[in-house]
């Protein structure tokens, strides 16, 4: 699943993951990755954390809300695909 995206810069970042632009080699289309690393996810805490946001973003369907498109994972990363919005992120908004 990975190699289906070519990744490009990178768009934001957290304590255990960074969201990077991707192009989904087959429709061309850009999202946003978030990719967080294993290696931080060490704690049980942490792990049901990224699991239940997953599940949360299932579910979420509203147009004022980006749309969540697939997770995978690899041996050394979790991936979740979205909806990439163009503009500036939420954070520089509220600031």
């Amino acid at each position: 699943m990975e190699e289906d995206f070519k990744f490009g810069k990178q768009l934001g970042e957290g304590a255990y993951a960074v969201v990077k632009l991707a192009k989904r080699r087959q429709d061309g289309k850009n999202y946003a990755v978030k990719i967080y690393d294993k290696n931080k996810l060490v704690d049980e805490h942490r792990r049901t954390s990224v699991c239940r946001e997953v599940m949360l973003m299932q579910k979420m369907k509203h147009q004022s809300i980006v749309e969540f498109k697939e997770a995978f994972e690899t041996n050394a990363n979790v991936f979740v695909v979205m909806e990439h919005v163009e503009g500036q992120s939420l954070h520089d908004y509220l600031k």
